[in-house]
This record gives structure tokens, sequence and C-alpha cells, in this order.
């Protein structure tokens, strides 16, 4: 069933035709929701699940105010991506919090393990997991420039301009930069 018919449906006044538009506009678009959210912002396949229901019932809850039913089809799609960076924003936050209440790393810690490490990779490897517990957020954003994601991508989900994102990713080096150096004497 195509988009416009979809939204015929969703804005009718009968509980049958807006169940059937319901049923409709999850049969066209709630497996492609969740492919895009596992691919495009990395979330497992249940946070996706989790996501699309809730952008699937905004789109339901909001179709009345689309004007144009022949851009109903882009308008979910732009719910659906506004529910994404809501759910990544509430996770930054949260992450914030966690941090601030004393979930910190102690970096004591931090140099033992990794003096433990033999090999570079596994010591790089180490330095990264360390840095990520401590900097969630920096780690994010080196492992997407990492999967070659450009930046004016990465500036988009972090919510910054492309020019701040520089700055940004420059940053995340710096800081990455005590967790993995002394890798570079192990033999």
């Amino acid at each position: 069933m195509d988009f416009k018919k979809i939204h015929e449906l969703l804005v009718s006044n009968n509980e049958n035709r807006l169940d059937e538009g319901s049923n409709a506009l999850f049969d066209a678009i709630d497996k492609n929701l969740i492919k895009y959210f596992q691919s495009k912002w990395r979330l497992s396949k249940e946070e996706g699940e989790d996501i699309s229901q809730m952008a699937m019932l905004k789109i339901i809850q909001k179709a009345h105010t689309v004007s144009q039913p022949e851009k109903f089809e882009r308008w979910c799609w732009m719910v659906a991506k506004n529910k994404a960076r809501d759910n990544w924003r509430k996770g930054k936050k949260e992450k914030e919090v966690i941090d601030y209440n004393s979930e910190l790393v102690d970096d004591s810690q931090i140099q033992i393990d990794q003096n433990d490490t033999s090999d570079k990779n596994e010591c790089v490897s180490v330095g990264f997991k360390n840095f990520k517990k401590k900097y969630p957020e920096h780690a994010y954003v080196l492992e997407l420039k990492e999967d070659d994601c450009p930046i004016k991508e990465i500036s988009w989900y972090i919510d910054r301009t492309p020019t701040a994102t520089k700055e940004f990713l420059n940053q995340c080096r710096k800081k990455l930069a005590p967790f993995i150096k002394h890798c570079l004497n192990v033999d």
C-alpha cells in the first residue's frame, strides 16, 4: 500500500480504518526503520525496535498534521530520525549524569591494566577500552571516524557544526593519547 493511502486511513475518523492504516504503516516501514537505526545510529536490534515503535506511535498520533499526503512518507522518515536523535541525546545526558555521580574509572587501575599487555595491538585495544569507559562520547566519535564516517554525518550525530566536529575530533585524539602512548614503547 502506498503512503498516500496509509495517510488517508490514519486521518480517518473510523476506528477500523485507523487500525488498517496503522497495520499498513507498520508493514511498510518498520523493518526499514530498524535496519536504518542499526546501520546509521549503531543501535542494537532491540533499541532499533524500541525507537521504531516510538516513531510509529508519534506518526500515528500526528498524521493529521501532514497537509500534503504526497509528502507523508518523507515526513514519516523525518519523525523517525528525530526520535533517533532524541534517543541519542537522552543517552548522552544519562552518561554525563553517571560520570558526574562518581562512576569514573580509577586512573591508577587504567595504568595497571595497560602495563599487563604485551602486544601493541592488544595494548592499544585495552587503552581504547579504558578511554571509552572514561570518555564514552569521545570514543563514539573516534569510532565513527575510524569507520570512515564523513565529518558532515558525524556532525549530524553529535549535533555540532562540521567545523566544531573537526575541533572535537582533535580534542578526542588528545584525550586518547595518554591511554595509548605507552603502547609505543612495547616491543
